[in-house]
């Protein structure tokens, strides 16, 4: 057994680039079960051999650039902690836009909405809107079913899960009735720029949930056509877009009647959520 200040000599020792130290003293932190802040104040902790190994292994992924967050296996986002898979998307902070901007034009949290999340994933946006819109009842579509059974699981993990369906289809093609709130992050990467994203990227996120197609439009066309068989005369759809999109994918949606309420930028300034009506 050793103490928390022997491992992280280890750490120092071992990781020279400061931006993956960080990473491996969260990584520690999360095997010891303390805080990244409270490592320094438990430094006389003695962990097990069996955790020591375990981080041994992490660290060693860690260094041959695994991303931290598929080691431990789960990621925050919105003001929870969800389970990811390689089925899954690693959920970006720029994403939560589409949260606030949800909470921006529907105010009124106890009404029983319907909301529809397409290509759900992880389940983290359709599992924060049900949070925050406690009478709600969601549905989540995705063609992974792996990605639906990680959805599954972290629906059970929040206690939501009698408030929420989780249903395979391409797109609306299983989809019935009507929504108050559509919502989506859909694949957007022009395909040739998917084979320029990182390694990291392309060794851990599914490859189907970024690829946009040649233009990146593909998704988008797709919804533009199907989404007037399930909106109400007032439903609000939320989209994430690329961050050079701001123009491409508003124009798309115009051109098959839809109004624009607005365009909203991520936390780095760029277009990032788009809000129509129809």
């Amino acid at each position: 057994m050793r103490s928390i200040t022997k491992i992280i000599e280890l750490v120092d020792i071992s990781v020279p680039n400061v931006f993956i130290k960080y990473d491996a003293y969260q990584l520690l932190a999360d095997r010891v079960g303390l805080s990244r802040q409270a490592l320094r104040t438990h430094k006389d902790k003695i962990v097990s051999e069996d955790i020591v190994h375990q981080f041994q292994s992490d660290l060693k992924d860690l260094i041959q650039g695994k991303p931290l967050h598929r080691i431990l296996g789960y990621r925050y986002f919105w003001k929870d902690k969800f389970e990811l898979s390689y089925d899954t998307l690693e959920p970006r902070p720029d994403t939560e836009t589409l949260i606030e901007v949800c909470l921006k034009y529907v105010s009124n949290k106890e009404t029983a909405y319907r909301i529809l999340d397409l290509g759900t994933g992880s389940g983290c946006i359709l599992a924060s809107l049900l949070q925050e819109y406690p009478n709600a009842f969601g549905v989540g579509v995705d063609i992974s079913q792996g990605a639906l059974e990680t959805a599954n699981t972290n629906a059970d993990y929040l206690g939501i899960s009698d408030r929420v369906e989780w249903m395979q289809s391409d797109w609306l093609t299983n989809v019935q009735g009507k929504f108050d709130i559509i919502i989506s992050n859909p694949p957007y990467i022009p395909s040739l720029d998917v084979q320029g994203l990182s390694e990291n990227v392309q060794a851990y996120d599914p490859l189907k949930a970024l690829d946009g197609g040649a233009d990146g439009l593909d998704a988008y066309r797709q919804l533009a056509e199907q989404l007037p068989s399930i909106i109400k005369d007032n439903t609000l759809i939320i989209l994430e877009i690329g961050y050079d999109q701001g123009e491409s994918v508003p124009a798309l949606f115009k051109a098959h009647g839809y109004n624009i309420v607005t365009l909203e930028k991520d936390y780095g300034g760029n277009p990032r959520c788009l809000v129509l009506r129809k």
